[in-house]
């Protein structure tokens, strides 16, 4: 009874194949170190999941940041319900200048360029006082567990922020710290230097056929 039983045992691992069953499964790794997402593409979700992963964070008690390097004064919901519900966890900054060629933008490039960059430069002082913090527990308030660069790659596609810098960036950041980029473009270099990458691909989208976003789901 035993050897029928160690057979068929054998015959289904064997049927499973390699990728199943018929191989080892590695080891479940765990680490202290952050790690650094990019949600990128032309599809919808990108902002999206990055939020999605703030309201997971403040499910654990976690403090999180939020940069937005595009949106201004735009009236998205995002700016309205994290001071309104989430203000003890989360903060967050438009702190743009607005979309960048389009709808009703009519600043210089020059103009976005320069706020874009002392955004980057904000980002970077905080990423050495964070480090700094992380090492000394007792000092309150304690550094953010995640940060969202949000449209960070769009500041790089626009050539306001350059491959290489955000890459010394992704490097400067506390060991710990989570870290989301988004945007549109796909820039080999930052993609390298990201744990997780996820591509957003349009496969149908209601401003194709002339539709405005709708309040609530896309802003």
């Amino acid at each position: 009874m035993l050897v029928k039983r160690q057979r068929r045992r054998e015959t289904h691992i064997a049927k499973s194949g390699p990728g199943r069953r018929g191989r080892l499964r590695p080891q479940p790794r765990t680490s202290d170190r952050g790690l650094t997402i990019v949600y990128y593409g032309d599809g919808k979700g990108k902002t999206t999941a990055a939020l999605g992963a703030v309201l997971r964070a403040v499910g654990q008690g976690w403090r999180c940041v939020v940069v937005q390097f595009i949106k201004g004064s735009w009236p998205s919901s995002e700016r309205v319900a994290i001071p309104r519900y989430l203000r003890d966890h989360v903060t967050i900054e438009a702190g743009g200048k607005g979309f960048v060629g389009i709808l009703d933008d009519r600043l210089p490039r020059s103009e976005h360029k320069k706020q874009a960059r002392v955004l980057f430069r904000e980002v970077r002082q905080r990423f050495t006082l964070w480090a700094r913090a992380a090492k000394r527990p007792e000092l309150t308030p304690r550094p953010p567990q995640l940060v969202v660069l949000d449209e960070i790659l769009d500041a790089v596609e626009f050539g306001f922020l350059t491959q290489a810098e955000v890459v010394q960036l992704i490097k400067a950041k506390p060991v710990s710290l989570h870290l989301v980029l988004t945007g549109h473009k796909k820039f080999p270099r930052i993609l390298a230097a990201a744990d997780l990458v996820t591509r957003m691909v349009k496969e149908r989208h209601p401003y194709d056929q002339g539709f405005l976003a709708v309040r609530g789901l896309d802003y």
